[in-house]
């Protein structure tokens, strides 16, 4: 019935369509990691971005508590530099600002910067740079204003403030860290 010529031209058509198959599966097996790896990266750079903002607001803590510690005379709103000198920070407008340690007198306060108009907008922020697999640019800038209005009973007292960690990464993507900062040491 079958000569031998039909016989061997459907081995090779089955040996081509087994062959599709594999090929496919791995192209599709390739694609997923790639898509892995790309959201592993993401949620790496988001967690590193995450922690440049709590850094950020910790250092804000650290500059309060500072000022309670030392015998400056400062009051605990005094976070932002005027020359050599930590003096309270302007509330009439929210104001952005820069982390800065002054080597004269090692301490660090805040600095006053332009507040970016747009999420993503890079201008005058504080740049901080941490390698991974490539180098990846994180800008982060403190906003400070004032608490009053947010509903809580601690932030209508006139000694809060809120504090947001503003951190822009990647394709201007951001994460925003927030605290209240209040006057709680004790007044004897």
């Amino acid at each position: 019935m079958f000569n031998k010529s039909t016989k061997l031209a459907f081995g090779l058509i089955e040996v081509m369509v087994a062959s599709a198959m594999i090929l496919m599966v791995l192209i599709a097996l390739t694609m997923a990691t790639k898509s892995s790896l790309k959201g592993n990266q993401d949620i790496h750079l988001r967690a590193s971005a995450l922690f440049l903002a709590q850094e950020g607001i910790e250092a804000v803590r650290g500059i309060r508590d500072n000022n309670w510690s030392s015998n400056s005379g400062a009051g605990w709103k005094a976070l932002q530099w005027s020359g050599n000198t930590l003096v309270e920070v302007d509330l009439t407008n929210p104001s952005c600002y820069k982390i800065e340690f002054k080597e004269i007198i090692k301490s660090f306060g805040l600095t006053a910067i332009t507040c970016p108009g747009n999420v993503g907008d890079t201008v005058a922020q504080e740049s901080v740079q941490i390698e991974i697999d490539n180098p990846d640019t994180f800008y982060r800038y403190i906003k400070i204003e004032s608490a009053g209005g947010l509903g809580d009973s601690i932030a209508n007292d006139d000694n809060a403030l809120k504090a947001t960690a503003h951190v822009t990464y990647g394709d201007g993507k951001q994460v925003s860290v927030s605290e209240l900062l209040t006057d709680w040491l004790p007044k004897y």
